[in-house]
């Protein structure tokens, strides 16, 4: 019978979890230009698409929350797209 020797293995390197102030900036001006971008939306598109993209509703509960139809959700919220 074999015996299984276990190896010595060094310690793993950790990653550094510290931000990195050009990805910061870079998110901070991709938030922004969203915001931007969702400003010039008309309210409908954009509570359509917000609803569906960001806060992950169905089609179903979009239109409940709405209070208007599947139909309509699924053309505010691909009109938001275009």
């Amino acid at each position: 019978m074999e015996l299984m020797t276990t190896e010595r293995t060094s310690p793993r390197d950790f990653e550094d979890w510290r931000e990195i102030p050009s990805e910061a900036l870079e998110r901070s001006e991709i938030r922004g230009a969203l915001a931007n971008a969702l400003n010039l939306l008309e309210e409908h598109y954009r509570l359509a698409f917000i609803l569906r993209d960001v806060n992950e509703l169905s089609i179903t509960e979009t239109a409940n929350v709405l209070g208007i139809t599947r139909g309509a959700v699924k053309k505010h919220a691909s009109g938001a797209l275009v």
